[in-house]
């Protein structure tokens, strides 16, 4: 009998074959179907999480892991802050900074925390930090952040002697079924799958309530059809072993359909790269820019640079200028009589200066975080502005110089896009830039867009669709630093996009997709990435600028990102976006 759980015949019985279960032996068998719970609306959840309230708080404990499988922990923290809302745990490698994942846990007051992080590798050693977040700070949320508390270690059981391994999400998200591949054991011979519900109220590590059905004994992988919309599964695979005379269980995967509407463009899931802006810490993704991992390393190639952002230099500039002001702070610290002698060289002043007022997004350094999201939003009404993305709200350019004065780095603004974003990074036509941009007496340009406040207003309406709704805009390749509009740009090719997320329209922590008005949710866990980790995977900080007809120093970048973000998998299996 499997660890924790009963064996396939000693559980729920086995069904007659029905059309319901499609296996890769080709043959047709019976699945859960309709498998009836708790709904739980739409759980963005690549690791689930649990609270448990105390009506008489116990003797406040260290935090620790208290359970574990093969593929997964259970990390808790008695003794979280009564005054956080939210709370993260980071697992951490030696020599990172920070860590290389997180996963963000929002929590109430008097109340105990858990979580428990999914996608691990069996029989390896975690280091494990709890972070909390106080309440109502009136901040974005990538600020204010208490230090790390003490870590702590925990370890993945070893695989299970016999048991099916390596349990993955396989083909394209659909609403109503997943397919689930896994590697049998030598010597074994893989007979069923069960599938259970996940909901709040079901503890992750209860092993009853599986509804088991066949397969063929030379699958590899099975579809599960006829599921709910929106909701999260675990998934175990059972193999008989001959040597130790038993069924073998699996540990449990967890699997997730996509939301209602996801068939028809309504609702849409989305891998976004976010480098933080004016902080070490991940800032996350509210009235924030991000890009598609390939835009973004595009983009990076004019910024990222292999110098460390000093914090004495910051605090330096700090008492003298007042950050995130855009031009305003930039004109403040080179109008300083005397340079901070602590920030160093003309390079790195220049990049803590960058840092500090936030010019040029994204400005990668050394200790700089770059976190891998996955977004999962509502699509936009149809916009009104030049864009070309049905489904997603006229581009918004967040954290932007162009703010001026109204942009602080703790509370960012979001505007429309500025002229940059629109022809160096998208090659708007001229025709079209012209209808929107227009330069001031003082020699700065303006653009306008369909949601503006007013006639000759860069800033939005609150209400509007590009201050609720996730907006886009296209990232083009050969990337030229063109600062005036063209009629045409030659051999102008999309490789990604931008992405901006109002905090307007963010569901928070513990809203479903929808609720409140809510448009665009972040998946709890993230992975993240620093600038070793690109040079480490052949990232070049020196490259030369693309040409019409020459983009290769970008395409290489690109390439060194995705292998970098690969090779995380040396330490979390990885997921595709909504699985």
């Amino acid at each position: 009998r499997p660890r924790g759980g009963s064996s396939a015949n000693n559980n729920t019985p086995l069904r007659p074959p029905s059309e319901l279960l499609h296996t890769a032996g080709g043959d047709t068998e019976s699945s859960p179907g309709m498998i009836r719970g708790p709904s739980i609306g739409v759980l963005l959840c690549l690791v689930a999480t649990r609270v448990t309230a105390f009506s008489d708080p116990p003797a406040v404990e260290a935090p620790s892991c208290t359970d574990s499988t093969s593929v997964s922990l259970t990390a808790v923290w008695p003794g979280a802050p009564p005054d956080a809302d939210i709370v993260y745990l980071g697992l951490f490698l030696s020599g990172h900074r920070g860590p290389f994942a997180l996963q963000t846990v929002p929590r109430g007051v008097g109340e105990s925390v858990e979580a428990v992080i999914v996608d691990l590798l069996p029989n390896t050693t975690y280091t494990v930090r709890w972070r909390a977040h106080p309440r109502d700070t009136g901040r974005n949320m990538g600020w204010d952040w208490q230090p790390y508390e003490p870590p702590f270690s925990c370890q993945t059981q070893p695989l299970r002697p016999g048991a099916p391994s390596g349990l993955h999400r396989a083909g394209n998200l659909s609403e109503t079924a997943v397919t689930v591949r896994w590697t049998a054991a030598p010597a074994t011979t893989v007979h069923s799958i069960g599938v259970r519900l996940v909901a709040p109220t079901t503890p992750i590590d209860h092993r009853s309530g599986f509804a088991y059905e066949s397969v063929a004994p030379t699958a590899s992988w099975a579809t599960v059809q006829r599921l709910e919309p929106g909701q999260s599964y675990e998934v175990v695979v059972v193999a008989f072993s001959p040597r130790l005379d038993v069924d073998v269980q699996s540990d449990p995967y967890v699997v997730r359909t996509a939301a209602a509407g996801h068939s028809v463009g309504a609702v849409r899931y989305t891998e976004l790269a976010r480098v933080s802006e004016f902080t070490n810490d991940v800032d996350f993704l509210d009235n924030h820019d991000s890009a598609t991992p390939a835009a973004l390393a595009v983009l990076m190639a004019t910024w990222a640079k292999q110098v460390n952002v000093s914090d004495d230099c910051i605090a330096d500039l700090a008492a003298a200028c007042q950050r995130g002001h855009g031009q305003d702070c930039i004109d403040c610290v080179h109008g300083l009589s005397t340079t901070p002698t602590i920030c160093g060289t003309a390079d790195v002043l220049k990049y803590n200066t960058n840092f500090f007022c936030g010019e040029g997004w994204p400005s990668f350094s050394t200790s700089t975080p770059m976190a891998l999201y996955c977004v999962e939003n509502l699509a936009a009404p149809l916009p009104q502005g030049p864009t070309n993305a049905k489904g997603w709200a006229e581009y918004v350019s967040c954290d932007a110089q162009e703010a001026g004065a109204t942009n602080h780095p703790p509370n960012p603004v979001c505007i429309c896009w500025c002229s940059w974003d629109r022809v160096a990074v998208s090659n708007m036509p001229a025709s079209v830039y012209n209808k929107y941009c227009t330069r001031g007496s003082d020699g700065k340009v303006v653009c306008t867009c369909a949601d503006s406040l007013g006639n000759g207003s860069r800033f939005l309406r609150p209400n509007s669709t590009s201050a609720l709704y996730v907006s886009k805009s296209s990232v083009m390749l050969p990337y030229i630093y063109y600062t005036t509009p063209a009629d045409a740009y030659p051999n102008s090719t999309e490789i990604g996009a931008n992405f901006g997320t109002p905090k307007n329209g963010s569901c928070g922590e513990s809203n479903a997709l929808g609720d409140g008005g809510c448009t665009w949710k972040r998946a709890p866990f993230a992975r993240v990435l620093y600038y070793a980790d690109l040079l480490d995977n052949g990232w070049r900080a020196q490259l030369p600028r693309d040409t019409p007809t020459n983009s290769s120093g970008s395409r290489h970048n690109i390439a060194a990102l995705a292998a970098a973000a690969d090779r995380l998998s040396r330490y979390i299996s990885p997921r595709c976006c909504g699985c």
